[in-house]
């Protein structure tokens, strides 16, 4: 609806700033990211120094991941009118997510200054404290902060950052009562949003069932002649996938495409939901184009890449579509991390994700429960219906053998030992970005506090989670 009003004024009156900016932001909501550039380089140069253009333009280079061009324009949109809180904030927003401490720190001073300490800008001070490890300094600060003194939509990044320090300071009642608060501010926003509560359930349920029906007989055979050894890091959400991918890709020999959904789009040109019977359907030709479209988008992300190495797909819920992949791709290689599933339930619960259908599960830990059962009951179910080449690797002794678990991952991979590979801390640190919300914790060294967390919240948990205790049993935790 806003898009059409905008565009209704823009046929108006062309050139007016205000009305193009609004269709930029109309499309921007709507994840019309490359339509929305266009629009406000329109208006730039219509008006190159109007300091909310700038700033529009500099949050959308960040999120297309062209941090030169968003920090110029920001500065641009602060030089123009230094008071601007949300250009502060956004330029604050850009340093910490790409881990930038130090001139986080410069930039949470100069605006602390020219915003008269604005609440906003002290969320992000509280921040930086946290990332400095400076908890109880991060909780006197965030504490100090009116939450109605805070936009709504940034409320849950006060409750998040409040939360974590408290179970850092081992304060696990209040950092509960701080992760439901952020949970209950997407809870209000689903009403309005795109995303359809038990939509992605109720999609894991339907495809545990299709194939259930027949799991111990039904085979599925593969008519696809593909020679090639595509390979993809799959796990529930919060198993360690995004340590991992930051492990291995500090080996010369590997590229990881991190959280991109090339299956998805598979999925969605395949007829959208693959089930026993579309599988079976499927032409030779069908799927010789579906691999074409897939290594060609592989090909279009990694444009500049020299090595003949390995590319792994990272995006953990691809487990749910491996039924596509092997149909597609009968010699691609799988590496499944497990984590403890009470550690891995509460670890999604305690995340500011972005909103969609298959995080929405995670403002309750009732709802993640269950989804992980039911995900973990349809990837057993592949299992018995393909002939799966896996390897399995619990998060949990990457942490605590990190050597050898890691060269048997490298020997499945075929791959030999990268000293670099102690190194991955470093790896994190030097990437651009992340995106993740583990951004920040990849960046450092290997730490065992994440193991066993949920015993500090064993008030909270056993009456939500008993679903997750066969799960327990079956991986033997």
């Amino acid at each position: 609806q806003a898009e059409h009003a905008a565009n209704q004024a823009r046929r108006i009156s062309p050139l007016n700033v205000e009305a193009l900016n609004n269709l930029g932001l109309a499309l921007e909501g709507q994840y019309k990211f490359k339509p929305a550039l266009s629009i406000y380089q329109e208006c730039f140069s219509i008006a190159p120094n109007n300091a909310a253009i700038n700033n529009n333009l500099g949050k959308l280079f960040f999120k297309l991941s062209n941090f030169d061009a968003a920090i110029w324009h920001i500065k641009k949109s602060i030089s123009i009118k230094p008071s601007s809180v949300t250009a502060h904030y956004n330029l604050c927003e850009l340093y910490e997510k790409t881990n930038n401490i130090k001139k986080l720190t410069a930039t949470v001073s100069k605006a602390l200054i020219e915003t008269n300490s604005d609440p906003q800008i002290r969320l992000k001070k509280g921040q930086l404290e946290f990332r400095k490890k400076e908890y109880k300094k991060s909780i006197i600060t965030l504490q100090s902060i009116p939450e109605t003194e805070i936009p709504k939509a940034r409320r849950s990044v006060l409750f998040e950052i409040l939360g974590k320090s408290f179970d850092y300071c081992k304060s696990y009642n209040e950092a509960f009562y701080y992760f439901k608060k952020m949970n209950s501010i997407f809870s209000e926003s689903l009403k309005s949003s795109s995303v359809q509560e038990g939509r992605y359930l109720a999609l894991v349920k339907k495809l545990r069932e299709s194939f259930a029906s027949d799991s111990k007989s039904y085979r599925v055979k593969s008519i696809s002649q593909s020679k090639v050894t595509p390979i993809f890091l799959i796990g529930f959400p919060r198993s360690g996938t995004t340590l991992l991918d930051t492990v291995l890709r500090s080996h010369s020999m590997i590229d990881v495409i991190e959280e991109k959904p090339l299956i998805n789009q598979l999925v969605i040109d395949a007829g959208g939901f693959v089930d026993q019977r579309l599988l079976s359907q499927f032409t030779a030709a069908q799927i010789k184009s579906f691999e074409k479209k897939y290594l060609k988008k592989i090909k279009k992300l990694l444009p500049d890449r020299t090595t003949n190495g390995l590319v792994i797909d990272k995006l953990p819920l691809n487990i749910i579509h491996v039924q596509l992949i092997q149909k597609v791709f009968p010699k691609a290689k799988f590496i499944l991390l497990l984590r403890h599933p009470y550690d891995c339930a509460l670890s999604c619960f305690m995340q500011n994700f972005q909103l969609n259908d298959a995080m929405e599960n995670f403002l309750d830990l009732g709802k993640t429960a269950q989804l992980y059962s039911e995900v973990m009951t349809l990837w057993t179910t592949y299992s018995k219906c393909f002939d799966l080449n896996v390897k399995t690797i619990k998060y949990e002794n990457l942490i605590t053998d990190f050597e050898n678990t890691t060269k048997s991952i490298l020997s499945f991979l075929e791959l030999n030992w990268d000293t670099n590979l102690h190194n991955f801390s470093k790896t994190g640190r030097d990437r651009n970005r992340i995106n993740t919300p583990s951004y920040n914790q990849v960046t450092e060294k290997l730490y065992r506090r994440s193991i066993g967390r949920w015993k500090n919240y064993e008030d909270h948990f056993f009456n939500d989670c008993k679903v997750l205790q066969q799960w327990v049993k079956k991986y033997n935790y």
